[in-house]
């Protein structure tokens, strides 16, 4: 079951590879976003520049891409193929160094105490078994190595939510952005195994660190990211963007 799972959801990022940087908030719209995003990982990734840094579902190269920017040495993994070709073609384009592989961010298959630091974007909702993969996680940093999560809530649980959500929907029915609606019956036969599904709160995430033995983990809001997504987005966005909150979480190994 596990397996089959995961090929549906590796099938599903390389078929949607193609146009996932030009949806909001998924790639970076301009050089001021890009700065704020910056300064998000220098304030939070504590590690020393030269580190080895590991990205958990590395995608397009987002987070890896930054991090290459800011002088670390950076691994990529990702199941899809399609994604990890887009990350290899930028960082090419910009003379950027990364190592790119294929690899399930539940379980990164590396020697223990490999790398500095592990992060992952908007990966936690998509674990079958986010518990396992801390633990994993651990199992490959170095004592004192750190890790970062941001992920965020994008299904909302009160009335004021689902109904903002609602208006949000009846936006991209107008602009003709059917895909939306389609996506999750795409994604895994049962949503109901992906724990996290549609976000969770932050408390969860550190719980999950905690159990996993991590330790002195704190959160970051995000707040100037939020704040800049909140005026640039498309107006579906920004009808939703009270509700869908992002977070960063990071703690120690």
């Amino acid at each position: 079951m596990a397996h089959a799972m995961k090929q549906s959801i590796t099938k599903y990022w390389d078929t949607s590879a193609q146009g996932y940087d030009s949806q909001f908030g998924h790639g970076i719209g301009s050089a001021s976003e890009k700065e704020l995003w910056l300064d998000l990982l220098r304030r939070n990734m504590t590690a020393p520049p030269g580190a080895r840094i590991l990205d958990l579902g590395c995608g397009t190269g987002f987070l890896s891409l930054l991090l290459a920017e800011l002088g670390f040495k950076v691994t990529g993994i990702d199941l899809s193929e399609e994604m990890r070709a887009l990350a290899a073609s930028k960082a090419a384009e910009k003379g950027l160094a990364l190592e790119l592989m294929d690899g399930d961010a539940e379980n990164p298959d590396f020697p223990e105490a490999s790398f500095d630091g592990v992060i992952s974007r908007h990966l936690a909702w998509t674990l079958p078994d986010p518990q396992g993969a801390a633990q994993n996680w651990k199992r490959v940093l170095k004592p004192g190595g750190i890790v970062l999560i941001i992920d965020g809530v994008w299904i909302p649980r009160n009335l004021g939510g689902r109904m903002r959500h609602m208006a949000a929907g009846a936006v991209r029915l107008m602009k003709g952005k059917l895909s939306h609606f389609a996506w999750r019956k795409q994604y895994v036969n049962n949503l109901k195994e992906l724990p996290f599904f549609g976000g969770t709160d932050p408390a969860k995430i550190q719980d999950v660190l905690q159990a996993a033995d991590f330790r002195d983990s704190w959160l970051d809001h995000m707040d100037q990211i939020l704040t800049y997504e909140r005026k640039n987005g498309p107006l579906e966005y920004r009808i939703t963007h009270g509700v869908n909150r992002r977070y960063l979480v990071g703690a120690y190994a």
